[in-house]
């Protein structure tokens, strides 16, 4: 049930798993996340794309560049890109 899941609860669900973690193993996370772009893409065709956007700043900014917990983060994405040399 969804209506029970607010926009903190998702923030911090990351940040308090590897928190939670740590206390139990004493080491730090690894986080994986696949399929970054997916979210945005689905937003894209729905007309949302500006509130997802918001959203997974601020999730990358609570979960990664502040999380203490975590060791290291790899992130893919679904979307090619062309690197220019």
């Amino acid at each position: 049930n969804n209506s029970n899941c607010n926009k903190e609860t998702l923030l911090y669900s990351v940040k308090n798993l590897s928190k939670y973690l740590f206390r139990l193993t004493g080491k730090h996370s690894f986080l994986l996340v696949d399929d970054y772009d997916s979210p945005l893409i689905n937003a894209s065709k729905y007309d949302y794309y500006e509130k997802m956007l918001d959203f997974v700043k601020e999730f990358f900014t609570v979960s990664v560049r502040s999380n203490e917990y975590l060791y290291k983060t790899i992130i893919t994405s679904t979307t090619p890109t062309e690197i220019d040399t």
